[in-house]
């Protein structure tokens, strides 16, 4: 998902990741100042009605008269096939048509800012890369259109901040949560938000600035544990990045304490409440309750929504949390709170009975979502055993700080990166499962068992202690070299210290 890179010209001095195919340093530091980010939610595009012409559907309603769309051929070249494949891409002035209704004469128009000029992914990073203090990283961020994206920022003048920045449109007549019609006018994009219109936090009080991509839960355990550190090392903030305990569960598994189910789920009730709440990968208990949760979610949304609705909206956008532990009549009909306990017992049988279903039950969390680092070009039994690596059994889960998510398979955060603005040659890195994408390269691999084992590498920044980190260097024309006459050298991918899960487990 990303490289590493040390970057060097006159005027820029900067390391970190870059995505393999985009320019810029999205997550990194110069001699300056540090910076990474997480994905925020900003609605950057809508759906517009768009009614056709009965006579002629190539045309839609504008203010009571009739305008054509626009229509682009493409060819796909297949291999084995003469003739290529052809399509064609229909646009009115409002975007691109993703569907038809011709019965109703209806299209639908989707708007999208990464569709205008200048929002290639991430090119934004070029002029953050260069940025000396906060009100030059600001301005450049103001150049940063996609992905949508929340920057936490550092100096060696002690500016700790956060910002959050992308192409936002302005709307007029709509907030766009539903879709609207084209044809009036009246719905229409009338510019963008400026950078001072997002949201931001400068110099907090507490001296902290948490970014977990939307997750309550992840960022009240962060909180949590950096406020009651003094002064955290390197060595705390590695722990801090591989925390599994459940925040969800230290809120939730309270509730059950004030019900009784019967049978398997009563047997499942009195293991959550004993359990250390925990997402280790060794833990049955924490695969239990894993099941559990989502059980909740499940019939959460089930009992309140259509069943054609719940099918579609698997999962609440917001927190289960405050939804349990302050029910309300929005959620939960008649007496609030026995409707909440009774989903909490038939969450518990869901959940013995989904275990079952999977053949999970009884299986430590390691081996319930086990993480493959899946190749793009892993089709097949043979091209997945070439390619494919692992499965690694992993801990923690969507809301713990260690993030595991997903299914089929579940995914990790390949990348964490420590910085230490103090001394930049004390940080560390975590980029897997290695920095290359050919299976010949012993470098397409040789990370996965440092990050499975909760490990790290250096990241060294000055030419010193680049050297000194090295195990390979290379020469002015590309091929190896001694570290003596190398112009650059490779960081070496030996882990900093043995890593906080114990032993590897595959």
């Amino acid at each position: 998902m990303r490289y590493l890179v040390h970057l060097e010209a006159p005027g820029w001095n900067v390391i970190g990741a870059t995505a393999p195919w985009l320019p810029g340093v999205a997550a990194g530091h110069n001699e300056h100042a540090a910076w990474a980010m997480t994905a925020v939610g900003l609605d950057v595009q809508d759906i517009y009605l768009e009614r056709t012409n009965p006579a002629n559907p190539a045309q839609v309603d504008r203010r009571g008269r009739w305008v054509g769309i626009t229509a682009e051929r493409d060819e796909i070249p297949v291999k084995g096939r003469q003739e290529p494949f052809e399509f064609s891409r229909e646009y009115t002035d409002q975007g691109v048509i993703v569907a038809r209704d011709p019965q109703r004469h209806l299209a639908y128009a989707l708007r999208w800012s990464g569709a205008e000029p200048g929002t290639a992914s991430e090119l934004g990073a070029l002029a953050i890369g260069r940025a000396q203090h906060w009100d030059q990283f600001r301005a450049a961020l103001a150049r940063w259109k996609l992905p949508t994206a929340e920057f936490v920022y550092a100096d060696r003048d002690g500016t700790i901040a956060a910002q959050v920045a992308a192409l936002t449109p302005r709307r007029m007549g709509a907030r766009g949560d539903l879709p609207v019609p084209a044809w009036s006018g009246r719905h229409r994009w009338i510019g963008w938000l400026p950078l001072d219109a997002l949201p931001r936090t400068v110099r907090p009080r507490d001296q902290v600035v948490v970014s977990a991509g939307g997750s309550l839960a992840r960022e009240t355990r962060i909180r949590t544990v950096l406020a009651r550190t003094a002064r955290a090392s390197v060595a705390e903030f590695e722990r801090l990045q591989h925390d599994v305990l459940s925040w969800n569960a230290t809120q939730l598994l309270p509730l059950l304490e004030q019900v009784q189910a019967r049978g398997a789920a009563e047997e499942a009730r009195r293991r959550l409440l004993s359990w250390d709440r925990m997402m280790t990968v060794d833990s049955v208990d924490a695969a239990l309750y894993l099941v559990w949760e989502a059980a909740l979610h499940r019939l959460l949304v089930e009992r309140r929504l259509p069943a054609d609705m719940a099918k579609e909206f698997p999962r609440l956008k917001q927190s289960i949390v405050p939804l349990l532990v302050a029910p309300s009549p929005v959620w939960f009909a008649g007496n609030s709170r026995q409707a909440r306990d009774q989903l909490l017992v038939d969450a518990l049988d869901a959940a013995v009975h989904d275990a079952a279903r999977r053949g999970v039950e009884g299986r430590p969390l390691g081996k319930a979502h086990a993480v493959t680092f899946a190749h793009p070009l892993a089709v097949g039994q043979r091209a997945r055993a070439r390619f494919n690596l692992g499965p690694f059994e992993a801990p923690g889960y969507s809301d713990t700080v260690f993030a595991v998510s997903g299914s089929d398979p579940p995914t990790g955060p390949t990348l964490q990166i420590i910085f230490d603005v103090g001394d930049w040659d004390r940080s560390v890195v975590m980029s897997a499962p290695g920095q290359a994408e050919s299976p010949y390269s012993p470098h397409v691999s040789n990370l996965a068992d440092v990050w499975a084992g909760g490990g790290y590498v250096p990241l060294p920044f000055s030419r010193a202690a680049v050297s000194a980190n090295a195990t390979a260097c290379a020469s002015p024309n590309g091929l190896p070299s001694t570290p003596r006459r190398a112009a650059s050298c490779i960081a070496a991918s030996r882990p900093s210290r043995a890593g906080h899960w114990g032993k590897r487990t595959r």
